[in-house]
């Protein structure tokens, strides 16, 4: 019989070359596309497509937790 075995935890990292100024800048893209799918999710009236941005924005969202890990880590 086959182990059944959990697929791995979801990880994402930041290249620790990344500066400051750089790892804000691409925050605030992350951040300025959140807005703009929270905005299309307000907007849609339709579940199958409201699911869809939810998704999106879970990405989104864990894409952006590093960065700001990042930021921390180089602000003074």
């Amino acid at each position: 019989m086959k182990k059944i075995v959990p697929d791995p935890p979801f990880y994402l990292s930041v290249s620790p070359d990344i500066s400051l100024e750089d790892a804000r800048n691409r925050a605030a893209g992350l951040m300025d596309c959140i807005n703009d799918v929270c905005e299309l999710y307000y907007r849609t009236d339709e579940p199958s497509q409201r699911d869809t941005l939810l998704t999106g924005l879970f990405y989104l969202a864990h894409t952006l937790a590093p960065l700001q890990q990042h930021i921390g880590r180089l602000t003074p």
